[in-house]
Formats: structure tokens, C-alpha cells, sequence
């Protein structure tokens, strides 16, 4: 009855493993194209919003993913595998700059879904926490190419434990930076992440939920063009299921809401 299974979790884990993404454009001769044009139509609002939508982008990307359930590990225990994040681009945030008289390349213009795989670890720690690391390097954009890396944690606390007449909730803070290519208009982003879970654990099958904000920050650097700082506070909300399929083997997948919604699954192997 279980073997099916398995085929499905190896092809999940080749989709995030090899996902592609095409379309945005972040390279810092578009950035500042639009910049200068912008300005000299008294439009720098609009370039505003072009660059919150990456921040936007981002928040949803890194904010999701973190946990399948809101209970923490036992001292030792640990949970290995692979996570992606697919964050469906709304039509606003593709074209916010309207024609005529500009004829603009928005940075998410025509990205519809945008992907992002990442390894993650968790640990069990004394005191009701469980750590947690993730890692990844992936082609985000279709221009100016080149592969941004993602390098984060997030530390859990355990307010409650999974019983027969309660759930488990948990408290989250992370903080996750994404390095990128020279090439594109800005360096490295940060985010930090404030977030509650809770989840309710049926044998073989875990409903899980949750929600909280992303703090996300970059620079804009383009020498001789624009200097600028931004950042935003992005809300969110998940809710999600677990399921093992096999002894230690755990799928899943949530549904995360925000001004982008996103679907997160993965594949993992947990000795609680």
C-alpha cells in the first residue's frame, strides 16, 4: 500500500532539486533604466513600487518553508531533507509600470512562478528549542543570470507540547540572507521572520498552521545612478499537512498567504 508512495516523494524531491525559473529581470541596466526615466518623469513612486515588489518576492520566498508541525524535537533529534518554496506572481505586481508613455521591464514582469529549493537541517535542543538551518544555490533569475545563495536559520520554542486534549504550539524567529551575482542592481538581502505555529498530530497524518512577518531589506547600488535603502514588513499566514508515508519519512505541503501566495513542499527524514 506504501510502496506508490515512494516514486511520488523521489519525483518531488527532483522538482525541487531542478526547478527552473525564467522571466525576472533584476540586472542593474533595467534597474536603472527604469530609475532614470522614472525620475525624469516625476514617477520615482512607481520605481518604488517596482523594487517592493522584489522585496515582496523575497518575503514570500525565504518566509515560508520553515516547519510540518509546530512540536520541537527531543534533545538530539534531528530532521534532514529538501524544501521549495513556488510563489505565484499576482498580474499587479508584474505590471506596475503602465504604457503609454513608458515602455518599462518590471522586475517580475511575466514571471508567473517563481521557485525556490533549499537543504534544510533541524536539531533538538534543551529548553523546549529546536534549531534549524537551511541552505541553497539556485538560477533565481532569467537576467542578469547567475545563481543568488540563500543562508539562514531559525531558533523554535515549544509553548506546548501535542496531547491527547491539546496541540502543539510553537514560537519561531529566524533570520535568513540571500547573497547575490555583482551583476545584479542589488547586494545582499536580509530578512528576519516573527512567526506562531500550531498543529495537531493524527497518527500518520499532521494538520499544521500558522502566520507571522517578514522584516526584508536590500540596497539599491548602482554607482553613479542610485544609491537607496528599502525595506518592508511582510504579513503572512500557512496552513499546511504532513504525512509519513514510511518510519521516519515525512511529506508536506502548506499553503502560505500573503500579497504573494506561495505553495511550499517537502521530503525529510526525522528521528524525533
Amino acid at each position: 500500500m506504501r510502496k506508490p508512495i515512494i516514486p511520488v516523494v523521489i519525483m518531488l524531491a527532483a522538482l525541487l532539486l531542478f526547478a527552473r525559473v525564467e522571466a525576472q529581470d533584476f540586472s542593474k541596466e533595467t534597474i536603472s533604466s527604469n530609475y532614470q526615466t522614472l525620475s525624469d518623469q516625476g514617477q520615482l513612486d512607481q520605481f518604488d513600487e517596482q523594487i517592493k515588489s522584489i522585496l515582496k518576492l523575497f518575503s514570500s520566498l525565504v518566509g515560508s518553508g520553515f516547519v510540518n508541525t509546530a512540536s520541537v524535537h527531543s534533545i538530539g533529534g534531528i530532521d534532514i531533507g529538501v524544501r521549495g518554496v513556488f510563489a505565484v506572481i499576482p498580474d499587479e505586481l508584474q505590471d506596475i509600470v503602465k504604457p503609454p508613455p513608458n515602455d518599462l521591464t518590471d522586475p517580475l514582469q511575466d514571471a508567473n512562478v517563481v521557485p525556490l529549493p533549499f537543504f534544510h537541517a533541524s536539531l533538538g535542543l534543551p529548553a523546549n528549542l529546536e534549531a534549524t538551518a537551511r541552505f541553497f544555490t539556485f538560477p533565481i533569475a532569467d537576467q542578469p543570470g547567475g545563481s543568488i545563495t540563500l543562508i539562514g536559520g531559525a531558533l523554535k520554542y515549544g509553548l506546548l507540547e501535542d496531547h491527547l486534549n491539546t496541540p502543539a504550539i510553537a514560537l519561531l524567529a529566524g533570520y535568513q540572507t540571500i547573497l547575490v551575482p555583482d551583476e545584479y542592481a542589488f547586494g545582499t538581502i536580509s530578512t528576519l521572520s516573527f512567526k506562531g505555529f500550531i498543529s495537531k498530530n493524527f497518527s500518520i497524518l499532521t494538520l499544521y498552521g500558522g502566520g507571522g512577518i517578514e522584516r526584508t531589506a536590500l540596497t539599491i547600488d548602482i554607482p553613479g545612478v542610485i544609491t537607496r535603502d528599502y525595506d518592508l514588513t511582510y504579513p503572512n499566514g500557512t496552513v499546511g499537512l504532513r504525512f509519513s508515508p514510511l518510519p521516519l519519512l515525512q511529506v508536506n505541503a502548506d499553503f502560505n498567504f500573503g500579497e504573494i501566495n506561495n505553495v511550499a513542499a517537502g521530503v525529510s527524514l526525522s528521528f524525533r
